[in-house]
């Protein structure tokens, strides 16, 4: 498991025993590389940015699994 999130000054390098990836400036950067890094995606909940997330996901081929009835974004997506 890691934790990413935008390059900043004050970023830990870790969190507990979870590393922290940080990359870019932007979050657009932080999720490309997430998804980047992923095999697949498991969608629970979320909203505009985890409609973002699943839509690169499936824009560089990777596969996305949605649990139903658990947020807006499955329902939209599914």
């Amino acid at each position: 498991m890691r934790r990413y999130q935008q390059t900043t000054p004050e970023a830990p390098a870790e969190e507990g025993s979870i590393p922290v990836i940080a990359v870019g400036p932007t979050k657009d950067a932080m999720r490309w590389q997430m998804l980047e890094d992923s095999d697949a995606i498991l969608v629970l909940g979320g909203a505009v940015g985890t409609l973002r997330e699943v839509l690169i996901a499936l824009d560089i081929g990777r596969p996305v699994v949605c649990i139903e009835h658990f947020g807006v974004v499955v329902e939209y997506v599914t």
